[in-house]
């Protein structure tokens, strides 16, 4: 009887061990398989073993994900029925164990170290909490933080300055409808835009000093927006933003705007005067793809320490203090793709925080390739030297076929993205540089006098190599 107490003691003992033992080994194996997905081969030996230090399995995968050059993060759906718009492989805990979950025409395909099996839908969203980790995801609304009793949420939505309206209208309605169901009062935050230098010089007159003279620009500015609350839609030179700020006024909701610092004004403007992309554009078109990289890199990062990082914390500092000021409210703004990640820290007692990006296509197509490598380093991602070199070298050709499907094909913004990216992507270091030199004879023979001369050459150079299609 005693021998019989004592096997049971033992097994009671050691059964939550095992139980925690083989979380850890499937998180492990799911995070070894999404690795191999994307082409990056890390001992699970390795993983196991960092994930045992940690107590929480999920933040642990994400930081273990980042450290070796994928930038994962923790979602929730915020609707779990939309996991069909699941793009790519996640991870997910389901009934107690970690899976890779791909989704299939059959249903959903798990993935773990017991094996592979494909479940139903409305099967598995019966034991699933709507958690997951993956890269980001675009044209779906997800969950950052939720806290335990809400009080309002906050939502960042994420786009190009020029992108198409439809994305935004379909983002706002939603907001607009769940707002109304929770007695939730709406609040747009808008981003400030750079206000130029000579506007502020021409007010310097009036004004006791340079700092005066933009306080005073700035106060102008929000003034016009606040006619939105009274129902004027108010012009804006970027047709996006027009009919955002002519949509908004039909709703006639609260409006507040950016408080863009001085002293981070002074950093912007002073930086821009540099006019270090326009020197690293000039290099590669004289064919000196070298000192093409170097300012190139130079400039993203004094652009993203100044009109990013810096702008960002200032902004969430604003935005934190305006739902504790506002409960039971639902306060969204609209950023640009480059901001990408300010949210993930925001935690205000009682909000959701929530994000979307607005915009069709995987994450990183959507972003020319130097603009995606500074997302990367600003969300602590480990970027390879090497894919760090590459993706500023193609960087230029990007941004020229992409111009060239905007403005001769009629492609969105993201349209153009992807397919520029789809294409360049293919482009070696050898070939950009033969790219570059057969621009700078296109100059040097007044072949190529404008922007728009460049753009069409370089669409009809891939073209010859094949690489672009007949979109």
């Amino acid at each position: 009887m005693k021998r019989k107490v004592l096997l049971v003691f033992a097994f009671l003992t050691i059964t939550p061990y095992l139980w925690a033992e083989q979380e850890i080994y499937s998180a492990a194996f799911a995070l070894k398989k999404l690795f191999e997905f994307y082409g990056k081969d890390v001992s699970i030996v390795d993983i196991e073993a960092e994930l045992k230090l940690k107590d929480d399995i999920p933040s642990a995968l994400v930081k273990i994900g980042r450290e070796w050059g994928l930038y994962l993060n923790r979602f929730s759906l915020a609707c779990r029925e939309e996991i069909n718009k699941l793009q790519g492989p996640v991870i997910i805990r389901y009934k107690g164990n970690f899976y890779l979950l791909i989704l299939k025409p059959k249903g959903l395909y798990l993935i773990s170290n017991k094996g592979e099996f494909v479940i139903d839908q409305k099967e598995f969203l019966k034991y699933w909490s709507g958690d997951f980790i993956s890269l980001p995801l675009a044209n779906v609304l997800l969950i950052r933080y939720k806290p335990q009793k809400e009080i309002g949420r906050i939502v960042f939505l994420y786009s190009y300055h020029n992108e198409e309206f439809y994305l935004f209208k379909q983002a706002f309605d939603r907001l607009y409808r769940e707002a109304k169901k929770c007695n939730y009062r709406l609040i747009y935050m808008d981003e400030l835009g750079l206000i130029p230098e000579k506007s502020v010089h021409e007010l310097d007159s009036f004004s006791d000093s340079e700092r005066d003279a933009f306080e005073s620009a700035k106060h102008s500015l929000l003034q016009e927006l606040k006619l939105i609350e009274r129902g004027v839609g108010i012009s804006d030179p970027t047709e996006f933003y027009d009919k955002i700020y002519k949509y908004l006024a039909k709703f006639k909701i609260r409006v507040d705007m950016e408080d863009l610092k001085y002293e981070n004004w002074k950093a912007i403007t002073a930086f821009d005067e540099l006019e270090l992309n326009q020197l690293a554009v000039k290099l590669f078109c004289h064919g000196n793809i070298e000192g093409y990289a170097d300012k190139i890199r130079e400039y993203n990062q004094g652009f993203w320490e100044y009109n990013v990082l810096l702008r960002d914390r200032y902004f969430q500092d604003q935005m934190e203090k305006l739902a504790e000021r506002n409960p039971h409210t639902l306060i969204f703004t609209l950023r640009g793709l480059g901001h990408y990640g300010m949210e993930e820290n925001i935690m205000v007692s009682g909000f959701t925080t929530e994000t979307m990006i607005l915009g069709e296509g995987e994450f990183k197509d959507l972003l020319v390739p130097d603009q995606y490598i500074q997302i990367l380093n600003r969300n602590g991602v480990y970027v390879d030297p090497g894919e760090e070199r590459i993706s500023y070298l193609r960087a230029f050709p990007v941004e020229c076929l992409r111009n060239y499907l905007q403005k001769r094909l009629n492609f969105s913004i993201s349209e153009a993205t992807i397919k520029a990216n789809q294409v360049i992507k293919n482009l070696k270091e050898e070939e950009i540089e033969r790219l570059a030199l057969d621009i700078s004879h296109g100059i040097a023979e007044g072949r190529l006098r404008n922007s728009d001369a460049v753009y069409e050459f370089v669409y009809w150079w891939l073209k010859k190599k094949k690489l672009v299609l007949d979109w």
